[in-house]
């Protein structure tokens, strides 16, 4: 039997450092709960406001907590750059968790069991996608045996900046 991982990228969010959903965002995240399975076995989140705010949005409570699966750093598209959790902006190009992470994000993704449903952000399904950006608010299903990545709804098409996404 092929297994099935939803990842779940969270919704429209805040700007600033650590942030949280947006009025919109929780709006989004509402359309995505009827979009999910009801009989996930394992629920992992991210450790961002953002990521945990999505969780609960979606009435999932996480079995697993890991910053492999989302962080708290935010992409200020206005200056290029990316604010840390402390508020200190930095450099996108000094910005290197997404690549630190990307080995044991895809490791991770392809170890769960059956019905695991991922709360994470745009540039970690980015890793699974062979072209193409992921979209905020949007539930995808890979299916690790084939490597196989599927859309199955967006409540938004904003892609953020796409290739250079946090």
């Amino acid at each position: 039997m092929s297994r099935s991982i939803y990842l779940v990228t969270h919704s429209q969010k805040d700007d600033g450092a650590n942030p949280g959903l947006t009025p919109i965002g929780l709006s989004q995240a509402g359309l995505l709960r009827r979009q999910l399975p009801t009989n996930l076995k394992v629920i992992v989140c991210g450790t961002g406001k953002r990521h945990l705010a999505m969780s609960k949005a979606l009435g999932l409570k996480p079995t697993r907590y890991s910053f492999i699966f989302g962080m708290p750093e935010s992409k200020n598209r206005a200056t290029n750059t990316v604010i840390l959790a402390d508020g200190t902006e930095v450099a996108y190009d000094l910005y290197t968790s997404v690549t630190d992470r990307a080995d044991l994000f895809i490791k991770y993704v392809n170890l769960f069991p059956h019905l695991t449903a991922i709360i994470t952000s745009r540039s970690m399904v980015k890793l699974l996608m062979k072209e193409g950006d992921a979209k905020e608010a949007a539930i995808y299903r890979y299916q690790p045996e084939t490597k196989a990545l599927l859309e199955i709804f967006a409540a938004s098409d904003d892609i953020g900046a796409g290739a250079k996404e946090v």
